[in-house]
C-alpha cells in the first residue's frame, strides 16, 4: 500500500514507523511548526505526488488548517482516496461535509505511545461511506491494530 501522511508530533512520527514496518510505502510531510510557513512543503509535496492509496492526516492542531489539509487531499485525488483524519481534536463530519466526497473521510482515535496500543478507535463522519471504512479497518488491521 502506498500512502501519504501528513502531520506533527509524536504520533505522526510513530505512524510512519509502524507503517514502514508493515511493509507499507508512506510519503510523509512532517510539519514544521516554528516555521514561519509551516505547510508550504505539504503543498509542494501534494503538488509532486503520484498515486497513493490512502492519506492520513495526523495531529494537525488547528482545525482550520486540518480542514485545508483535508480539501487539497480530496481535491488532488478525487473519490478514489480514502482519507483518514484525527478526530481527536474537531469534527469529523464537520472537516467531510466540506468535501467534494466526504463518503471517502473517515475519522480515528490513536494515543501515542502507539507501540503500547493495539485497539484504534475509527469514528466515522455521518457521511462516511461502507468502502471508505472498511479500507480504514484493513490498513489499521494491516498495522497489528484492531478498530
Amino acid at each position: 500500500m502506498n500512502l501519504f501522511l501528513v502531520g506533527d508530533g509524536p504520533l505522526a512520527l510513530e505512524l510512519v514507523a509502524l507503517v514502514e514496518e508493515a511493509g507499507h510505502t508512506v510519503t510523509a510531510c512532517l510539519v514544521d511548526r516554528a516555521a514561519n510557513d509551516p505547510f508550504a512543503p505539504f503543498f509542494r509535496t501534494l503538488e509532486e505526488l503520484g498515486k497513493i492509496d490512502l492519506a492520513l492526516e495526523v495531529a494537525v492542531a488547528e482545525p482550520n488548517l486540518r480542514v485545508s489539509v483535508v480539501l487539497n487531499l480530496d481535491e488532488r485525488f478525487g473519490p478514489d482516496l480514502t482519507i483518514l483524519t484525527n478526530a481527536l481534536n474537531g469534527s469529523v463530519t464537520g472537516i467531510a461535509g466540506h468535501c467534494n466526497h466526504p463518503t471517502r473521510v473517515v475519522g480515528y482515535a490513536a494515543l501515542p505511545p502507539l507501540a503500547d496500543s493495539t485497539v484504534i478507535e475509527l469514528l466515522p463522519a455521518l457521511q462516511s461511506g461502507e468502502a471508505a471504512k472498511e479500507e480504514a479497518r484493513a490498513f489499521w488491521r494491516s498495522l497489528g491494530r484492531e478498530p
